[in-house]
């Protein structure tokens, strides 16, 4: 009998935050690895999914499958203790907030540090029934996770409601990070329950971590670091779809000096109807990436203006914003069959628009944004591609073939590391060969899907290489770079010079087309022609 309780306990798992520290092992000081107890300190709380067998838990840091982990964790109960055990990665995937989601499988698990595993977890399953069942009888008082100030330790226990009853979810002292709000949103968590008697700690802890936001530093690094960070939590939007008088359920930021701000504070508890101001402010607008699917929804539920090159206009903006999210979620994921597929099927949307409204090349672009966000980027290249196609009187086949190459063309970014990709400064030597990577990284994914074209394929590849042989991979020269690759490297080149960043002065599209034009050996000469005569046009 005793022995199949424990078989079954083995499989328990639970939610739950200790106190932990995680070190992956060199292969050469593998052997002999065996769980022990510990008296290791510098531990951090995480939240992890933890069993007898395994533990899984979010990490800003990426391990590779088989990877030997030390982990370190404290439990408090039965007795507080300090355990090292020992776990193989199985599984590792990276996460919509750009983290890493790993599981590791305990090797090397004497008996008796598995019971205290086990006894833990049994445990803190009581402690959730206890609690679960105590919190019918008690007040409560609802909060949006949104509030909730980043870089603190909560001092008070929440609970969810789940399926109409209220459950406890989590004691006092959870870290509140990125880690712990993606957790929350990836099952759905927009708002959690506190008691009511613990409201005071909740006004103190909102008085005591509210401070007025930092002003972004330029001489200091962790400026850079925190503004690269912290933008990869918000989704850039058109303002003209913020409609006078229709209704949001999320709120709407702006970036003021490379520091986030709020313009509108909206939820589904709370709506709030746009002012006429919002759409006219001159600075970009954005949301938080966890309220995409409201966005989404908000998009879908426009009025179309009674005039009609008003009604064209923002139908077009908003096929952008549906592109731009597709995007996103594309280069979260770009293994997804469903996100490739529906991205190639955005290359007809984007030439059929153009097509059928020439000017529309303009509405589809966005070159106001103070910051490179590759979800624009790439949208941006597509169009300015399909445009330069069209005009060289290109088949409809061989323009839809290019601006799928051009939507794709740096697929590859999405596996290397973000701090490389969204550092705020010039890569030095090393950073710069790891970048040149995505060029051959892209091309992997895409030979890893089925329906991609070769000429797409080629636009990928062939897209950083230069006229005069100087380009990467594979310094290709002169009709060795195939037509698509010609075309996107114009289009690339202009649309990174032409947003801003802490690091780098914005150019207009006259002082873009100008730099370009210095460097005319690295470009087509009658591609460019094109392509200037197109953007000419670009405010």
């Amino acid at each position: 009998m005793s022995e199949q309780i424990v078989d079954k306990i083995e499989y328990f798992r639970i939610d739950t935050f200790l106190p932990v520290k995680i070190n992956a092992v060199s292969s050469i000081m593998r052997k002999g690895l065996k769980a022990h107890i510990t008296k290791e300190t510098g531990l951090k709380p995480v939240v992890i999914n933890i069993s007898a067998a395994d533990i899984s838990f979010k990490s800003y840091k990426k391990y590779a499958q088989d990877d030997i982990l030390e982990i370190i964790f404290k439990i408090p109960t039965p007795i507080e203790t300090t355990l090292c055990v020992y776990g193989e990665v199985r599984k590792v995937w990276k996460t919509k907030g750009n983290h890493y989601q790993v599981v590791a499988e305990f090797i090397n698990m004497p008996e008796k540090i598995s019971e205290l595993i086990e006894t833990y977890i049994f445990q803190w399953q009581r402690r959730v029934l206890f609690n679960t069942q105590i919190s019918q009888k008690l007040g409560f008082y609802a909060l949006q996770v949104s509030k909730l100030i980043f870089d603190t330790k909560l001092p008070f226990d929440i609970f969810i409601k789940d399926r109409g009853e209220i459950k406890y979810l989590f004691g006092d002292g959870l870290p509140f990070n990125s880690l712990t709000q993606e957790f929350f949103e990836e099952k759905n968590i927009g708002s959690v329950l506190i008691r009511h008697d613990d409201k005071p700690l909740f006004d103190n802890y909102l008085s005591r971590f509210r401070a007025k936001p930092k002003l972004f530093d330029r001489e200091s690094l962790v400026s850079f670091r925190d503004y690269s960070f912290n933008k990869g939590y918000y989704h850039y939007i058109d303002r003209a779809v913020t409609v006078p008088h229709t209704e949001i359920n999320f709120s709407l930021f702006t970036e003021n000096n490379y520091v986030f701000e709020t313009v509108v504070k909206a939820s589904t508890e709370e709506p709030v109807t746009i002012a006429e101001t919002v759409g006219k402010l001159e600075k970009g607008l954005f949301i938080r990436r966890f309220d995409l699917p409201l966005y989404r929804t908000y998009l879908n539920s426009l009025d179309m203006p009674p005039s009609k090159p008003e009604a064209d206009r923002l139908k077009i903006i908003v096929l952008k914003e549906h592109i731009k999210i597709i995007m996103r979620e594309l280069f979260t994921d770009p293994s997804n069959r469903e996100n490739m597929a529906e991205a190639v099927g955005i290359a007809e949307r984007i030439v059929e628009c153009i097509l059928r409204h020439p000017g529309s090349v303009y509405t589809l672009l966005s070159l106001d944004c103070n910051d490179f966000y590759l979800y624009v980027h790439s949208l941006n290249v597509a169009v300015m591609s399909a445009a330069v196609g069209l005009a060289m009187k290109l088949e409809y086949e061989a323009v839809l073939k290019l601006c799928v190459g051009a939507l794709l063309h740096d697929i590859g970014l999405s596996v290397i590391n973000d701090e490389i990709v969204n550092k705020q400064g010039k890569l030095n030597k090393l950073e710069y060969e790891v970048f040149k990577t995505h060029v051959t990284e892209g091309v992997k994914i895409i030979r890893g899907h089925y329906g991609i074209s070769p000429e797409s394929l080629s636009a990928v590849q062939d897209h950083h290489e230069n006229m005069d042989g100087t380009g990467y991979p594979s310094g290709l020269s002169g009709n060795d770079i195939s037509v698509f690759g010609k075309v996107i490297a114009i289009a690339d080149a202009y649309d990174l010079m032409t947003p801003g960043s802490p690091y780098q002065k914005r150019h207009t599209p006259f002082e873009a087309l100008s730099a370009i034009r210095k460097d005319l050996h690295y470009y087509d000469p009658e591609i460019l022609k094109l392509f200037i005569k197109i953007l000419t046009k670009v405010k």
